[in-house]
């Protein structure tokens, strides 16, 4: 369980792949972004419940100035909507 384990705090680097939205969710709980450098994400499968969770959590990483590189696989409309493709 999560639940039991401290967060990551200094994180530089996180993939996530072929994971749930929920999943993603529990995860992103405890992690702390500000360290990261390297996000990747790929989600398997998705909960309407969580369309505006998702656009909140990934903002909260999109955001980070010393964040390098990112791979984002995942539907178009969880992402944040500054960043929306036009």
């Amino acid at each position: 369980s999560m639940v039991d384990h401290p967060p990551f705090t200094r994180l530089r680097v996180l993939n996530l792949s072929d994971i749930n939205e929920h999943q993603m969710h529990q995860i992103l709980a405890r992690v702390s972004c500000h360290c990261l450098q390297s996000f990747s994400l790929h989600v398997r499968s998705y909960n309407n419940d969580y369309v505006e969770e998702s656009a909140k959590a990934l903002s909260s990483i999109l955001i980070q100035p010393q964040l390098r590189r990112v791979d984002l696989d995942l539907f178009e409309n969880r992402l944040p909507n500054q960043i929306e493709s036009t």
